[in-house]
Order: C-alpha cells, then structure tokens, then sequence
C-alpha cells in the first residue's frame, strides 16, 4: 500500500529533530550500506538506528521558574529558532560530512502565546559545524548553539521493553543569561519504554535521566570563571518514529540550581521542549525571479510554478503625498528633512537576464532591490515614507507594500524575517528604538494583506548598518529601509 503524502511529511519532521540535535547515531546496514531500521525478532528485540541528512529548523521553548537566592524572581520564557542549510562535504579530524551553516534566533521572555504573534529578536547567533555520518556535530569554531548536542543516543545492542544503556551527551548553559557560556558533558542514562500512538502514528517511547553536576574537582572544558558550582536532576521523555527512529519530540523536566562566586545562587525549574519544523521548500532561484517581476510592476510568465497569487486588490499607482509629511528624519536627530523621492517600476515587458545563469537580473530600478542571501531571497524596501518622528507609514506606501504581500504569499507557510534599519543622523538609542517599531509597523502592514502574524520575526538595528552616506540626501534616503528575508 502507498503511504499518503502526510504520512511522508511526518517521517520528514521526525528525521529532522534526530539531525538538529546531533544525535550520535549507530547505523545498522543492509548489503547496499544504506541505514535501515530492522524489525522485531521473535524475542521482541529491536535495533534502534538512524540516518539523516538535509535543512532542519531546531525549536526550543522554555518555561522556567526562576530563584535568585531562594526568592522567587518569576516565570523566565525562552524561545529559539536555529535555521541549518546544508553547505556542502565538510571535514573534521579526517573525517568526512555534511557542513551546517545558519543562524540561531533567540527571543528572552517570550509570552506563553508566542506562536499567535509576531516576535522580537534579542539575539542572532551564527552556528558552523560538520555532522558526521555518525550524527554527531562536530564545531569548526567555537559555537554555543545548538545548546543540547548528541542527544539522544542509540546503542549498538538490540533492545526490547526494559533496557537500559548509557551516552554522554553535551550541554550549553548560561544561568545569567549574559552570553557567560559553559560548557558541560552529561553522562545520561536511557531506558526503552515500548511502542506506542502519537497523533495516529507508531512512535517508541523512550526515557532518560541525567544531572546537572560540576565542581572545582571535576569542572567543565569551558567554563564561565564566575560559576563555582552547578546541581540538579533531568527527567526527559521522548517519542522517536518507529520505522525511521528520528525524533519527534523531546520533553525534558528539570531542576537546577547555579552557585557563584560572589554566594548568588539561580534556581530554575520548569520544562523544556525540543522539536523541529519543515521550513517551506521553493525553488530559490524561481522566487527570486517571480520578486524581480513583481518589483518592476511586470506580469510573472505563467511558466512559473510558483503559487498564483491574486493581483486583483493590487494598486495601479501610490497615492500622492506632499514633501512636507514625508519622515525624513529620525527620533533624536537635530531636524534635518529631505524631500520626497518618486519610486518607479520599470517598463513592463524589458527583461535582463544573467548570460551565464538565465536568472533576472534586478537592476534596483523596481519597488524595492531583491537580494540573494545565504539566509534566503531578501526584499529591501529602501526610502520608506512614515509620519515624521514616528512608525506611521504614509498612505503612498500602498503600492509598494501591496507588492512584498505579493511576493510573500508566493511562500505560503513560510518564515519572514523583517529587519528595520534608519539613518544614523541623532541618538542611538532613539534609532533603535524606532527601527524596531517601524519594522513592526511592516508586520502589521502584511497581516492586513492576509499573513500571518506568527510567520514573522523581527529586529531593529537603528543606524548601526549603512548602505548609504548618512551626510548625503541619497545616503540617508537609502539607510531609512526594512529588509525582509524569505528564510530557507
């Protein structure tokens, strides 16, 4: 019988989890020397084993009480997203695999209904490893994400309900939360619990449990120089697919309390959940194509296999606005403005194309200049026109705005990362801050298009990335921009 095109998406999710934790994997062969999963035998054994290799976005939630010398401080919420694209045949110790490189997303204090709202970045930390044909994730550099590695472990020996085996699995911790990292190797003990249902599909069950321990006599590899100490317990439950054994989920409970030198002491308890999500497969290169389309104003060629989105709602030209209300100025600048700048399309129907590739090419003359990114097909609308001093886009915006809709509906799904930047010409602080809300105003701007709120993430960089002179109309013009990246 077939196996339905859900079934397949799950075995993929499943697969990915196993490979964004770095599970350190034992493979069982067949004669071709490809990984397989064997079945029971007659005494109800089975050997657990694993093989994969592709783009997986690592999930990590974490909800934690949170004790600072016994008194009860609050509830602590993390969340991170870690985008991994395979690079290529990477090499570690003369060992051979698969090079990962990408970036790990961390919003702090993330409300319980994160995943109905569009949410704040307070870090992007690049990650670069080669996972080797083992599982295992080996760092070129020195890299704190992801935080949980080579977890969990399959043994050599089959298994059957009852039996236990040992791994060591590594560990990122920074109690303070001020990029203070230590490092720790964990000794786990796991436990084959059985087969079970998980959402209609047959999962094994397995457990483990390891601690939290460090002291001046066994201390970790690296090590915050602050931290003296460091006790606690973990019990982690977790469901691998039956026919793959990849993971699809992880939840781990635990209770751990951080000694300093200074006598301070963090306690946090709680949970921590681990999965992945597909990220959405287009063809890059055709997305990037259908953008330069659209931000020339032209008709994307029915050759595209692209969704067709519907362009009926779409404006036939931007409202007029005067110079006097275009922002041209940014919060805590001494008051300097410019004058409103005409954005033109180019004539429809004049196409370049690279000799070489075939691709369109953009020639920055559209709504808004596509990029191509490591991180993915990037839209950056620059000279964006808000109320002075504030994140009100003005109404003349609409075109252009109509037309990102247009380009991010193409990717239905997807995962859009909007990043808000100004011109850096008064205080810092003002144009952080600005920055951040005008991206957020582009959110906004795209739910009404019909997104999805929670399909986007957002960080402001004020005038701290120029494109452009910040002592020249044009310059200025230029730094006033949001960037929104297709991630892939």
């Amino acid at each position: 019988m077939r196996r339905s095109k859900g079934f397949v998406f799950k075995r993929i999710a499943f697969v990915l989890l196993v490979s964004s934790l770095g599970a350190s994997i034992i493979y069982a062969q067949n004669s071709s020397g490809n990984s397989v999963v064997t079945t029971p035998s007659m005494g109800g054994s089975i050997q657990l084993a694993h093989s994969f290799s592709g783009t997986y976005t690592l999930v990590e939630r974490s909800n934690w009480s949170q004790y600072i010398n016994g008194r009860y401080i609050g509830l602590t919420s993390r969340e991170v997203h870690g985008f991994m694209n395979p690079m290529g045949t990477g090499f570690w110790r003369g060992q051979s695999g698969t090079e990962y490189t990408g970036d790990f997303y961390i919003f702090q204090q993330t409300k319980r209904n994160a995943s109905t709202a569009a949410a704040g970045i307070d870090d992007i930390v690049p990650s670069t490893f080669v996972m080797l044909q083992d599982g295992s994730i080996q760092f070129t550099e020195m890299c704190f994400y992801p935080q949980l590695r080579n977890f969990p472990v399959f043994p050599q020996d089959k298994v059957k309900k009852g039996s236990r085996w040992q791994g060591t699995a590594e560990r990122v911790i920074d109690p303070r939360n001020n990029n203070q990292y230590t490092v720790l190797e964990v000794p786990v003990e796991y436990e084959f619990i059985g087969e079970e249902l998980y959402e209609g599909a047959p999962v094994y069950r397995i457990k483990a449990k390891f601690a939290t321990r460090f002291n001046r006599y066994n201390p970790p590899r690296i090590i915050d120089s602050e931290l003296t100490q460091a006790t606690g317990t973990h019990d982690v439950d977790i469901l691998v697919d039956k026919e793959t054994c990849a993971v699809l989920m992880i939840l781990d409970r635990l209770d751990e309390t951080f000694t300093y030198r200074n006598g301070e002491t963090i306690r946090y308890k709680g949970t921590t959940s681990l999965f992945t999500k597909i990220p959405v497969q287009v063809d890059k290169r055709e997305l990037y194509e259908r953008a330069v389309y659209i931000a020339r104003g032209e008709e994307v060629p029915a050759s595209s296999s692209l969704a067709k989105i519907d362009n009926a709602g779409k404006s036939s030209g931007s409202e007029k606005t005067s110079s006097s209300e275009i922002a041209s100025n940014e919060t805590g600048s001494s008051g300097g403005k410019t004058s409103a700048s005409t954005v033109t399309s180019k004539e429809a129907g004049v196409v370049e194309k690279n000799p070489t590739t075939g691709s369109v090419i953009d020639d920055g003359t559209g709504l808004f200049q596509v990029e191509d990114t490591d991180k993915g097909v990037r839209l950056s609308v620059r000279d964006l026109k808000f109320v002075a001093d504030s994140s009100q886009l003005l109404p003349q915006e609409k075109e252009r705005l109509d037309a990102v809709a247009e380009v991010l509906k193409s990717v239905p799904g997807g995962t859009f990362l909007i990043e808000g930047h100004t011109a850096a010409v008064g205080l810092a602080a003002g144009e952080q801050q600005l920055s951040e809300e005008r991206a957020q105003s582009v959110i906004k701007e795209m739910v009404k298009r019909g997104l999805k709120e929670e399909q986007f993430m957002f960080k402001g960089y004020g005038g701290t990335r120029s494109v452009g002179d910040n002592n020249t109309d044009a310059g200025r013009a230029a730094n006033r921009r949001v960037e929104i990246t297709i991630l892939q």
